[in-house]
């Protein structure tokens, strides 16, 4: 007969909670880094906001100015500056979209995983406590060999 590492006969009933309680310690650390993820993301979405509301009264500025010397050098670099930046704007917002919908795919999944798991787990420990019941020597712990 197999024994764990206290020792102690290792049970089908016990390894089946075993590995129900690691499963479930998987899904809620995954989940819990994702709570992160998602309040560094939120952290970060206000960052950017204040960084484009910045530089693009900046970029504004710095066009008044333009006209107001009427230095046609310097209103071409502002300008080709300021069509830089709303490309970078443009791009870094739609990975941003990609990341948060990325996201929130993977708090589905952990959600849906999660109940699965419990499902499977109330199933099996249904069955092991039915099994249990009609145990000959009534031991109750259907011991197993690994």
């Amino acid at each position: 007969m197999s024994t764990n590492k206290g020792g102690k006969i290792r049970s089908l009933p016990g390894e089946l909670l075993a590995v129900s309680m690691d499963m479930h310690c998987v899904v809620l650390t995954g989940k819990n880094h994702h709570r992160i993820a998602e309040n560094i993301d939120a952290m970060d979405d206000k960052v950017r906001e204040n960084y484009i509301k910045g530089v693009r009264s900046y970029i504004k500025q710095l066009k008044n100015y333009a006209n107001k010397f009427k230095d046609e050098e310097f209103k071409m670099f502002i300008n080709e500056l300021g069509k830089f930046t709303e490309k970078y704007i443009e791009d870094t917002l739609y990975y941003e979209e990609q990341d948060d919908n990325n996201r929130m795919e993977a708090q589905m999944y952990w959600e849906e995983s999660e109940a699965r798991i419990t499902q499977r787990s109330n199933e099996l420990d249904k069955a092991l406590i039915a099994l249990n019941k009609k145990d000959p020597g009534a031991t109750g712990s259907l011991q197993i060999n690994f």
